[in-house]
């Protein structure tokens, strides 16, 4: 009882000083409901940019050349990892040059930028200058993000408390905070004509499955913002 009639005394102090505040009144908005949230960003992204992040396997590659520059290594360790080296190189390498060309040849939702993983602390820091890719995957300086609002695009596995926790490629916010339903936030990289594809490739198997990956994630984004005007 004591602890009750506390609390009114406060609420009726607070009444006497501020007379025009309703009882209960709330300082702070009301939180935005997962679906306004997701309103908001489809609009943004579709006035802004998507920044695709592309992996660079940095760490992957310089703990392999760190091991053959080792004296200790012996030289069949050494011929082996550098043989892994080339391979995790061409192979990144062909996987970003995919995905580069498939979003510049069917994706149309927003601007789109490239970057290499290596260099988010750039973008945290609000430092991008000279961090995006050309179609040669080479850093070039004249390309710009323009002040524009923009979302990444990273490669990973997606939370199973959101989805079924598959390899995908995910949409986040600039504070890598993945977006989550009904915003269409990722799409999965390994469908089922990539799975047929991979025991009966067709020439450019990969690359053809990149077109096809990005295109329906371009659709998925337009459906989503056609529904919501």
């Amino acid at each position: 009882m004591r602890t009750f009639f506390a609390v009114a005394s406060i609420g009726v102090f607070f009444l006497a000083v501020f007379p025009g505040a309703p009882a209960g009144a709330q300082t702070t908005a009301s939180p935005l409901s997962p679906q306004q949230r997701a309103k908001e960003n489809i609009i943004g992204l579709k006035a802004g940019a998507l920044i695709v992040r592309l992996p660079s396997q940095q760490a992957k590659t310089e703990a392999l050349q760190a091991l053959i520059n080792d004296t200790n290594t012996s030289e069949t360790a050494r011929r082996r990892m550098e043989a892994q080296l080339k391979e995790t190189i061409a192979s990144q390498r062909e996987f970003n040059q995919n995905m580069m060309t498939a979003f510049r040849e069917a994706y149309n939702f927003s601007d789109v930028l490239f970057f290499f993983d290596n260099n988010m602390g750039a973008l945290k820091d609000g430092r991008p200058e000279g961090i995006f890719l050309d179609s040669s995957l080479q850093a070039d300086p004249n390309i710009r993000l323009e002040n524009k609002r923009f979302f990444l695009l990273g490669f990973g596995s997606t939370s199973s408390e959101t989805s079924d926790g598959v390899e995908a490629m995910i949409i986040m916010d600039d504070q890598l905070a993945t977006l989550e339903k009904p915003f269409p936030f990722y799409q999965r990289l390994n469908d089922f004509p990539a799975f047929i594809g991979s025991i009966l490739p067709a020439p450019n198997q990969k690359a053809k499955d990149a077109v096809r990956i990005v295109e329906k994630f371009n659709k998925k984004l337009h459906r989503f913002y056609h529904s919501v005007e």
